[in-house]
């Protein structure tokens, strides 16, 4: 059989795609009601809030199928349906209030008169009427009839489900029974939803190349220990019904993932592992099970629709990223004992047809707004707490993944929400999602900011832009932390897309830090427009760190009025060490002419200066370096200066700063540059700010700073080092003797590719060190990795 189309409403969201980004992110509803419980405490549900609380079960389920089949029947009319075969899961005998049915079959008949179709109750030979009421075993049990029905040329066909317990009778009721969560040890969070799915044979409903989704087996079968006989479970029925699926010809081994429609209740719990011990081989390994109690409560009849929801989004999902189809488990057990089993296979184009009503009603435009704003708080949330972990963090990356699952998570279920506002322009009447990012919780504006500049239309975009340039005004200069999650909360929401807008936040006579913040996202982004920089430099009272990031913008353009820029500053200061970087890395040797020119007239040059004349020097410059070895006087700069330029004469000189402490961790690097492998061992490094700094501290690689190894590697050099020359990283790097020091544990050079590894995780660092580098990349890896390794 193939699903066509699925139309759902749940108290998460009104139509199919908002419910399968919501429970996919985890998100729920669950609320306090105006009822109390046995302790005195209000009772909570996970019910739609538009419909009004004191609706009774009919009406609370004639309201849920009303909204569910308006998706159902919008695809109906644009096939060229005008009727519509259809069979309905309603309740079982559950605790809960009494309810009939024709206010349903109503409610149904009355939607599918809007978009011109008669729907006509699908009665089986063998049934009463066109519906079961097994709760959540119906849908197993119907779909048996709509594999005959559609084999007999009733295609095609429909298939819903609908239930509540939200009402305030089954309430009251359910909770004096100890039905519930908050008063039973076996007790449920009471749910609702509804759900149509449209089922065929005819592949041909969809245009090519989307593929429809498959359900390839299913079966239903009866618990004799049932849930209502409060006897254990020995699972025998669904023991069975798992069987059969696996057996079934269109199974092709292990399931990706299993979606259970029961509660989390321990009698589900031991019936599932007794039938999962018997059918290892159908279930995922390792083994997966998400329960709808986790985001829905307890659905009853309308859980295995909802679940077919979940099961569509992760089978396209899954089989699209594996490119290969993808299969999903789907059972439900009723408390009466009737229970069912069916697996969905999805291809990686595998499509549903959809139509979605053009314009929001005033009520359904204020649910959407109310759950982007839930949304949009944990969001701006998880940017604080991704922030957190990332200032305070020395190795943040791995415990960063979680949060940047629920981050994306949450953006793909608020960015659901986003679209169903359309192209349609806000109003104060019609409000639409730009009005959260003047909400009074900052997370809930940060997080609406974050969605609308990663997502949103260009002028929702720009509108979140203006927000966040706001935002960031009035968080100076009493909350700079503000500014730097702003900062993070642009850069991140940036990506992949462009970044055109951006500029506009430098542009302003804003205070320097918030220029400074544009900068920092643009050049996290790759997107450095020479006019936005030279637009910066010809404001003659900009502040000079600002002006300075225009000049390194500059190096990224080939525009000849960028290096004319950079010329007119070096020639302003022409020892400055950054214009002098700049000038090399666009290739204008005349810096380094000057700097010979200082040098020869006995100027003393700042360590800074070293290290950038280094990375461009030429074999000319061998005496300059020579006397620098000699220097009484040597700070860490100007022992990268000498392993940069690649003076083997410069080896007696980094050994002899191995005797001082400040200067061995750039000594023992200047020596691994030059001459190959060093040494290091585990430190156990204690935790400051831990209870126990001794017991919760972590084992890291430091270097061994002992200069008798580096003797021992100086004695084998020296014959090389007495004719003197200039090697650059004592062996090529591409050398199987260079590839097996890289991967010894004990190798400084291993340590240091390492910490650039890392680096270049985190902070964007290069992963190797290159001489045909620009010189400003060689000179930012080298900053770095100093970095880094004063932490270590």
């Amino acid at each position: 059989m193939l699903v066509v189309a699925l139309g759902l409403c749940s108290p998460l969201a009104l139509d199919r795609r908002g419910t399968q980004r919501e429970v996919g992110s985890g998100a729920d509803m669950f609320t306090e009601t105006e009822h109390l419980g046995p302790r005195g405490q209000p009772l909570r549900a996970s019910r739609l809030e538009l419909v009004p609380a004191s609706a009774t079960r009919s009406e609370r389920m004639a309201a849920l199928a009303t909204r569910a089949f308006a998706e159902i029947g919008a695809v109906a009319q644009s096939l060229g349906l005008t009727q519509l075969p259809t069979m309905l899961a309603l309740p079982e005998v559950d605790g809960g209030a009494s309810w009939r049915p024709e206010p349903i079959w109503q409610a149904i008949g009355s939607a599918a008169q809007a978009f011109g179709i008669h729907v006509d109750p699908l009665v089986d030979a063998a049934a009463r009427d066109a519906s079961r009421r097994t709760g959540a075993a119906g849908v197993f049990q119907l779909l048996t009839i709509a594999e005959a029905k559609l084999d007999a040329g009733v295609d095609p066909l429909i298939i819903g489900a609908i239930d509540s317990r939200c009402d305030p009778t089954s309430l009251i009721e359910l909770a004096r029974a100890r039905r519930l969560i908050d008063g039973g040890r076996e007790g449920y969070m009471p749910g609702e939803g509804a759900g149509f799915v449209l089922l065929s044979r005819n592949r041909g409903l969809l245009p090519p190349p989307a593929q429809p989704f498959s359900i390839v087996a299913h079966t239903h079968d009866q618990e004799a220990r049932s849930f209502a006989q409060r006897e254990p479970s020995q699972a025998i029925g669904l023991t069975r019904a798992f069987k059969r699926v696996r057996e079934s010809p269109g199974v092709r081994g292990r399931t990706d993932l299993a979606l259970s429609c029961q509660s989390d209740a321990p009698y589900w719990g031991r019936e599932l592992v007794s039938a999962y011990l018997r059918n290892a081989e159908l279930l995922p390994e390792p083994l997966r099970v998400d329960s709808i109690a986790e985001t829905l409560g307890n659905p009853g009849a309308a859980g295995p629709l909802l679940q077919l929801g979940r099961a569509l989004d992760f089978g396209a999902t899954t089989a699209w990223a594996n490119q290969r189809p993808a299969s999903i488990l789907l059972y439900g057990c009723a408390e009466a004992g009737a229970l069912g089993a069916c697996v969905v296979e999805a291809a990686p184009d595998s499509a549903l047809l959809e139509r979605l009503p053009p314009v929001l009603a005033p009520e359904d435009r204020a649910f959407e707004l109310d759950r982007l704003a839930d949304h949009a708080e944990l969001i701006g949330s998880l940017l604080v707490e991704r922030f957190d972990d990332l200032r305070g963090s020395i190795r943040p990356w791995p415990e960063l993944v979680d949060v940047e699952h629920r981050l994306h998570a949450r953006v793909e279920a608020a960015l659901e929400h986003v679209q169903r506002f359309g192209a349609e322009p806000a109003s104060a009447e019609r409000p639409g999602p730009e009005a959260l990012l003047d909400h009074d919780d900052p997370e809930i504006a940060r997080g609406c900011a974050f969605v609308l500049l990663a997502h949103g239309t260009p002028a929702q975009a720009e509108r979140a832009l203006d927000h966040a340039r706001a935002r960031c005004e009035a968080a100076l200069p009493d909350a700079p932390e503000e500014l730097t999650l702003w900062r993070s909360c642009l850069e991140l929401s940036r990506h992949g897309r462009d970044p055109g807008c951006l500029p506009a936040l430098v542009t302003h006579d804003f205070d320097p830090a918030i220029v400074e913040l544009g900068i920092d996202v643009l050049d996290a982004l790759e997107h450095r427009p020479p006019e936005l920089a030279l637009a910066l430099l010809a404001r003659p009272e900009q502040d000079p760190a600002v002006q300075r990031r225009a000049l390194n913008w500059l190096m990224h353009s080939s525009d000849p009025r960028a290096a004319a820029e950079i010329e007119a500053a070096w020639r302003r200061t022409p020892l400055d060490p950054e214009g002098i970087e700049r000038m090399l890395n666009i290739a204008h040797r005349e810096a380094l002419e000057q700097l010979r020119f200082e040098f020869g007239r006995g100027v003393e040059l700042p360590a800074a200066v070293y290290e950038v004349w280094a990375l461009g020097a030429s074999l000319r410059d061998a005496p300059v370096f020579a006397r620098l070895a000699a220097h009484d006087d040597l700070e860490p700069r100007h022992l990268w200066a000498l392993s940069s330029f690649g003076s083997l004469t410069a080896a007696p000189t980094l050994l002899a700063a191995l005797e001082q402490p400040h200067l061995a961790l750039d000594a023992a690097i200047g020596l691994e540059r030059l001459l190959g492998p060093g040494l290091i061992a585990p430190t156990w490094i204690p935790d400051a700010d831990a209870d126990d700094p001794e017991q919760d501290g972590e084992m890291r690689l430091t270097p061994v700073l002992d200069p008798g190894p580096w003797r021992e590697v100086v004695a084998r050099w020296a014959p090389r080092i007495r004719e003197g020359g200039r090697v650059r990283l004592g062996r090529t790097l591409n050398s199987q003797a260079r590839l097996a020091e890289l991967a010894a544990p004990n190798s400084l050079l291993s340590m240091r590719e390492r910490a650039v590894r890392e680096l270049s995780a985190s902070l964007g660092s290069p992963l190797y060190f290159g001489f045909d580098w620009p010189i400003a990349a060689q000179h930012f890896a080298i900053a770095r990795l100093r970095s880094w390794l004063e932490g270590a």
